[in-house]
């Protein structure tokens, strides 16, 4: 708007405002006085403060102003205002602690969280872990697949990787059945898988006990560390 009225006082003849620049000057000049207002009311309520807080530490003011109207209601205005300012100030304490209150919590949960995950993984990569479900943690180029209702195939990747836990739940060889342990020990003792691999038989009527024990050891732990063991490169998705 300045602008615009100092390119038109440059003007041989310089044209009149039209009725919408002089809104506009009307509408600056009253956003003017209302800051100045503010601004104004801002001083006198900071030098009121100022006033109440030289009394309250026994700092000496002028007696003549003491016993004066003005300063009487100077000193109300100025209590009234440290008042807000001491609720504001204890509403902001208030909120900065709760504040630090939920950040230490979330903290602490994010600790626990970072010290479980670290338990679970030292747990999964234990060398018991690793010895019985050695058929599944090493790397090869073969993927197991489901083939017919109780037959596995093998599925050439591109890339060496160990098993995957995902084919080995959508086979279901982690159901908690008999047939759960028959679809895990057809993976794990297949005589196509290469070494390391199982030596156990893959039907059920021929097991041992100790047989039966060991498949569902090994189908328990792949529940409860697989995907520990995937998050750690063990297994794959």
């Amino acid at each position: 708007m300045q602008l615009k009225i100092d390119d038109l006082l440059k003007q041989s003849s310089p044209a009149a405002l039209s009725p919408i620049d002089m809104a506009d000057i009307s509408q600056l000049h009253a956003t003017c006085m209302e800051a100045k207002g503010h601004w104004q009311r801002d001083v006198e309520q900071a030098l009121a403060i100022k006033h109440l807080l030289a009394t309250r530490v026994g700092v000496s003011s002028d007696p003549a102003t003491q016993t004066t109207i003005g300063s009487k209601i100077e000193d109300s205005d100025a209590k009234a205002s440290v008042s807000r300012l001491d609720r504001q100030i204890e509403r902001d304490e208030k909120a900065e602690a709760e504040r630090e209150a939920v950040e230490a919590e979330q903290k602490r949960q994010q600790d626990l969280k970072e010290q479980q995950e670290a338990e679970l993984l030292a747990k999964a990569t234990s060398p018991e872990v690793k010895m019985l479900l050695a058929p599944f943690l090493e790397a090869r180029t073969i993927q197991p697949s489901l083939a017919g209702t109780f037959s596995i195939k093998w599925v050439r990747t591109y890339d060496k990787k160990p098993m995957s836990l995902g084919k080995l739940m959508e086979i279901g060889a982690l159901d908690d059945s008999v047939e759960g342990l028959k679809k895990l020990a057809l993976i794990g003792g297949n005589r196509k898988l290469p070494e390391p691999k199982w030596s156990v038989y893959t039907q059920p009527n021929n097991w041992s006990p100790e047989d039966e024990e060991r498949l569902k050891q090994a189908q328990q732990m792949l529940r409860d560390y697989g995907p520990t063991l995937v998050k750690a490169k063990w297994l794959s998705e």
